[in-house]
């Protein structure tokens, strides 16, 4: 008998592919695990925690996707890639679970994962194991730190790339600048500046003006004018060049001849990661 525990529980699949997505994101895959005895067994369903690698000897034969280097590094140990399970009785996320599987009966459950953010794109996996518990009285005849099933995980982070068309980069300091030049004349302008994303999936964006005081200038001093992104959201397609508008209003009369800078903050939707830009604004006539 190659796998003991086969003969008693079946899963649905032995190999989960949460796809390709940016750092942050959260995502969830459904798992299924059947009794396909005429028996009630009690099961504990666990991530593999303590291996810091994983073999090939080790690993489900039919989920292994080409091209892999062994072993596999265990991205709930190196990476801090973290993973959950959303257990099917109290639906809260555990690092584990039992639970007890009548004749024939099927649980499902969810395994998720949150990538960290990262600078760089990374494959992440990882183990799901499911043995039986040791209140379950066939785990006597069975050793359950050997005889396990196994599922395993894998995701692939890749980093979005987010270019302004127009920036500068300031070599002290290596901060992005984007120069506006404003206009005094008009009460309402809207400014275009063009974003490429030279990322291989399509973007969707958050947008964001902040005021950026000068050292010598009170926080709570009268701006020269406000800046908004109208409208507050873009998606941009890869390989594509989209324009972000920005408008300005209530330009004082002090303006005139005056700079300002002012934060564009750029967020990935559903995703912790955050671009920044100094929007440089030249005021004349």
């Amino acid at each position: 008998r190659e796998n003991g525990i086969a003969n008693l529980i079946e899963a649905d699949t032995n190999y989960l592919n949460f796809g390709v997505f940016y750092p942050g994101k959260i995502f969830k895959c459904n798992l299924a695990l059947t009794n396909i005895t005429e028996h009630t067994h009690i099961i504990s369903v666990y991530f593999d925690s303590s291996s810091a690698h994983f073999e090939e000897s080790l690993l489900p034969k039919a989920a292994l996707p080409e091209g892999l280097q062994y072993p596999i590094a265990n991205s709930e140990k190196t990476n801090g890639c973290w993973h959950f399970m959303l257990s099917p009785s109290n639906k809260t996320f555990d690092k584990s679970f039992s639970a007890s599987l009548a004749p024939h009966e099927t649980i499902q459950f969810g395994v998720v994962i949150k990538s960290p953010c990262i600078n760089r794109p990374q494959r992440f996996f990882s183990l799901v194991k499911v043995c039986l518990s040791e209140e379950d009285l066939m785990s006597q005849l069975l050793d359950s730190g050997k005889d396990s099933l196994a599922v395993l995980s894998e995701a692939e982070v890749v980093t979005p790339k987010l270019e302004c068309c127009k920036e500068l980069i300031h070599d002290p300091t290596g901060m992005k600048i984007v120069p506006l030049v404003i206009k005094c004349d008009s009460n309402i302008q809207r400014l275009r500046v063009p974003f490429k994303n030279a990322g291989g999936r399509d973007l969707e964006l958050i947008l964001n003006v902040l005021r950026y005081p000068a050292p010598d200038e009170s926080s709570d001093a009268e701006p020269l004018a406000v800046c908004r992104c109208l409208p507050n959201t873009a998606k941009i397609p890869s390989g594509a060049i989209s324009f972000i508008s920005i408008c300005v209003s209530q330009i004082t009369k002090e303006a005139q001849g005056k700079r300002e800078q002012k934060i564009l903050l750029i967020k990935i939707k559903d995703t912790l990661m955050m671009y920044s830009y100094i929007l440089d604004c030249s005021f004349i006539l």
